[in-house]
């Protein structure tokens, strides 16, 4: 066994057949056989500690040794048998007797029942939640079957009263083709009355005077008054548009010839020029603004990493651990160059310049943290082991610390080449030393950015400047460029103007010529009218007359109109008739009003739009049945089961049902249709959704049946599961309630043994109402003194009273072991805290319990108490020591007791009968 304070695995266990002990004549010696012997048991795996007592011994509990209670006061043993003079918590105190007794695995046992039962019952929850979701759904399924029941029973209903009405109106719509036909004869007759009377005013007409001559005249009289009007309106049109073109170009030309003031006689292309130099010097100035701002923005975010310790190529590294809670440093931060070997140095420091340097070194598993860090960020250097004060560059290396050493090697390795140059011979490598900003010193660096960005500031200030004039300098020269424009178009102008006055002036000549025209062909118009005057009165006379019989209120224009329309409705009329008594399905239309005046049937519009509302009311319930209408929209939310919103079909379906709803809940003028057409879009959807409902309700039936079957099965199985996990439950927590009471009956027969009161353990357990955790046991042990009150196990007599309790209290919990045979225990220290009566008792009582069940009892003691021990053992092995020169683990000696032939055989190449002499 190899034990290493400061190593990862501080306990290592290689082994072989046979005994192997280091021997030397010294120390050293004996440390060096020692590591041969070490290296020579390679052949097996090197186990840990948490491997090497299984991998030797099993699984079984087999030896119980407290050799920790030698450590630190933070490392202390916890165990029933430790140095520890301090009673147990009731539920440590249970676990440990629960342990060395073996029933470990009844605990276990217990927990997996627990856990087989809750699996169980959540099992049956889960199946009872299936069939309830499954019988909510069936019946909501079955709902809409009893909704499209009603839907039928309505659909039924609304038929007849859509046959009542149909019947009604045939009749009322016959009636009405009949009395059309009645005025179409009357309004013949009245057309053939006016046209006879027309004929004799034609004739009457024609036997006047022939006028064609002076009509002939006074057309020709008024073309020429109507061409003298139509050109003085034309010159007089022409001459108002030209003196309100001139009025506007006159206010133009005045407007253009401010502008153009500003113009200085430049042209309109040399105007361009200088405004596109002034814009060029605008975007110039503005460019350099906008890249003075990015190198300042730079300049700042560099002095906030160089304040921060995070300048520099290491930066990223840096702040990568600090956000880790990982302390460092840059390896350049902590040296100072002066200036006589800093351009030298730096140069040496150059390719090292993003390596850094770990604060918290001493911490292994911050190192290791730091390493899983650091592989983000490939190629960076870093220095374990390192102070973190300031080192000046260019002193003599300290081979005490590891940076010391770092630059030590740097300076031999690169000697100085040239004043600012070193080479590194081994590499065949030059490098020019040289920096503007030290490499080194963090306070002049940000010192030198600090100064770069005062002067930044400056150049920013200067770019301002600069784009405010080039900014002037771009409006001023658009405004040349508008004036020189203004100045041309103002002489254009000019010239438009002059055009204009010239044809006014024309213009002026031109009206009174035509004034002149206008006023003799007035007077030629005049003399004709009067000439034909006489006769037009007479021609106009019978004119009226005629055009009153033809045009007039009840002229034959009007009639023959009135006539078209009596035929038109009373066509429509004869139409209508005839599909009203086509869609009642009425073979004879007097049958038919027979039949209802025997029914006492009322005929009359009011009859027929009672019976058509009744009927839109009986289908609107129909599709309220099975659909829902949302106020406002035109869609259905259908409760179409099985059928997704997205199939067409059933999309056209629902879409036909909507309008079908709408038309009759908000439609109110008849339709002469059938029944069977108008009610389709329902029939189709309920031969579509509802075509198996019959069948689908005893499918639902026959399936709850079922399942109920299956979930009282299922009950009746978990109910007997229940029981049996229940008893094998109860089963496991008896024995380890009789491990305790086994345990206890030993224990008050050794605590008989060395005359000590007896002890009630009072073992309790607790369910933590938690399937994952096992039964809490707890242990609440008493004292029961034959006379007086019982003493609580927390307020112990005396220590030598609670150490004898936790001694024979672990020997008691071996005992009550299945099979306890082949155990052993081992006890260190054993008579620490005990006076020699005391131990002789105990030693007494182990040896009877060797003795009566086959245990291996091992006691480690001082010398001073082998007098005590040594009668109740089998065999004594004293380990003497003569002087400090000599090893620990030098030969035994065996003193007195019986030799066994199996020990003997172990320890004969070591073993000698009397006390060693010299320092072997």
């Amino acid at each position: 066994m190899r034990i290493e304070r400061h190593g990862p695995e501080y306990v290592q266990v290689r082994w072989a057949e046979g005994v192997h002990l280091a021997n030397g004549d010294t120390e050293k010696a004996r440390v060096a056989n020692a590591e041969e012997i070490w290296e020579s048991l390679r052949g097996q795996k090197t186990l840990k500690v948490t491997e090497y007592a299984e991998a030797f011994f099993g699984k079984a509990p087999r030896c119980i040794a407290y050799i920790r209670a030698r450590g630190s006061e933070d490392n202390q043993d916890r165990g029933l048998l430790a140095l520890g003079q301090r009673p147990f918590r009731p539920i440590d105190l249970a676990n440990q007797i629960i342990n060395l007794a073996g029933k470990r695995h009844a605990l276990e046992y217990e927990r997996q029942f627990r856990l087989d039962l809750a699996a169980s019952q959540t099992a049956l929850e889960a199946k009872r939640q299936a069939y309830e979701v499954q019988y909510q759904r069936e019946e909501r399924e079955l709902q809409e079957i009893a909704n499209r029941r009603r839907s039928r029973d309505q659909l039924a209903v609304a038929s007849k009263f859509w046959d009542m009405f149909l019947t009604i109106g045939a009749i009322l719509e016959h009636e009405a083709a009949e009395s059309e036909a009645e005025k179409l004869a009357e309004l013949g007759r009245k057309i053939e009355e006016t046209e006879y009377s027309i004929s004799q005013k034609t004739l009457e007409l024609r036997s006047l005077a022939d006028r064609a001559t002076l009509v002939q005249r006074l057309d020709l009289a008024n073309g020429k008054l109507n061409g003298a009007s139509t050109v003085r309106d034309n010159l007089l049109k022409e001459s108002g548009a030209k003196q309100s073109k001139r009025t506007e170009l006159e206010r133009e030309q005045t407007h253009l010839l401010k502008v153009a003031a500003l113009a200085s006689d430049i042209s309109v292309a040399a105007a361009e020029v200088k405004l596109v130099n002034a814009e060029q010097r605008w975007l110039a100035a503005g460019t350099r603004k906008g890249i003075i701002g990015s190198r300042r923005q730079e300049k700042c975010e560099h002095l906030e990493k160089l304040e921060a310790g995070r300048g520099g190529p290491a930066g990223l590294a840096l702040e990568a651990l600090e956000a880790e809670g990982i302390r460092a440093v840059s390896v350049l931060d902590l040296i100072n160059l002066s200036e006589d070997s800093r351009v030298y140095w730096e140069a040496r420091l150059s390719p090292y310049v993003n390596a850094i340097v770990l604060i918290d070194d001493d911490n292994a598993a911050v190192v290791d943290r730091a390493r899983l860090i650091l592989a983000c960020h490939p190629g960076t250097p870093v220095i374990i082991n390192a102070p973190t004060t300031s080192l000046s560059g260019g002193q003599d290396a300290d081979p005490e610390t590891s940076i010391e050493n770092f630059l030590g090697a740097l300076q031999k390795r690169m000697p100085t080449a040239e004043p600012d140059w070193v080479v590194d011979l081994e590499l065949k490598l030059e490098i020019p030393g040289g920096y503007s900003v030290p490499l080194t010193d963090r306070q002049a660096a940000i010192a030198a950015v600090q100064a770069e960005l005062e002067e930044l500031d400056r150049q920013q200030q200067e770019a301002l400047r600069l784009e405010g004039e080039a900014k002037s300098g771009v409006e001023a020269a658009k405004a040349v460029v508008e004036a020189a424009k203004a100045a041309v178009e103002a002489n254009e102008v000019s010239k438009e103007l002059k055009v204009i006055d010239a044809r006014l002036r024309e213009l002026e000549g031109l009206a009174e010529s035509a004034e002149a025209s206008l006023g003799e062909a007035r007077e030629n118009f005049k003399a004709a009218q009067d000439e034909i005057l006489g006769l037009d009165k007479r021609i106009a006379g019978l004119k009226d007359e005629i055009d009153r019989l033809r045009s007039g209120e009840d002229g034959t224009t009007v009639l023959r109109q009135k006539l078209a329309d009596a035929r038109q409705k009373a066509s429509l009329a004869r139409g209508v008739a005839s599909s009203w008594k086509e869609a009642a399905a009425i073979q004879d239309i007097e049958v038919t009003q027979e039949r209802l005046e025997v029914e006492s049937v009322v005929v009359s519009g009011a009859a027929r739009d009672a019976a058509f509302h009744q009927s839109r009311t009986g289908l609107r319930y129909a599709i309220a049945a099975v659909h829902v209408v949302r106020e406002g929209e035109d869609a259905i939310a259908g409760r179409t089961p099985g059928v997704l919103e997205s199939d067409e079909l059933n999309q056209k379906l629902n879409g036909d049902l909507t309008e079908l709803y709408l038309w009759s809940e908000a439609h109110h003028a008849a339709i002469v249709r059938s029944f069977e057409s108008v009610s389709r879009p329902l029939v189709a959807w309920l031969e579509w959704n509802g075509a198996e409902d019959h069948a689908r309700e005893e499918e639902i039936d026959s399936e709850r049946r079922k399942n109920k079957e299956e979930i009282d099965a299922a009950e009746h199985r978990a109910g007997e599961t229940r029981e049996w996990i229940a008893s094998q439950r109860e089963m496991q927590i008896a024995i380890i309630d009789k491990a305790f009471r086994d345990t206890e009956k030993t224990l008050n027969n050794l605590l008989r043994s060395v005359n000590k009161d007896p002890i009630r353990l009072r073992p309790r357990n607790t369910d933590v109402q938690d399937v994952e955790q096992p039964l809490r046991w707890e242990l609440h042990p008493q004292w029961i003194p034959l006379e007086g009150k019982p003493v609580e196990y927390t307020n112990p007599p005396n220590t030598a009273e609670l150490i004898i309790l936790h001694v024979l209290l672990a020997t008691a919990s071996l005992v009550a072991a299945t099979s306890p045979r082949g155990r052993m225990l081992i006890l260190d220290e054993s008579g620490n805290n005990l006076d020699g009566p005391n131990l002789s008792k105990v030693s007494a009582v182990l040896k009877q319990i060797s003795e009566t069940h086959g245990l291996t009892i091992v006691l480690a003691c001082q010398d001073i108490y082998t007098d005590r021990v040594a009668r109740f053992s089998a065999g004594v092995i004293q380990l003497l020591r003569h002087s400090r020169s000599d090893a620990l683990n030098a030969p035994p000696t065996m003193m007195h007791g019986r030799e066994e032939a199996e020990l003997v055989d172990v320890l004969l190449p070591y073993l000698r009968l009397a006390r060693p002499t010299g320092s072997g």
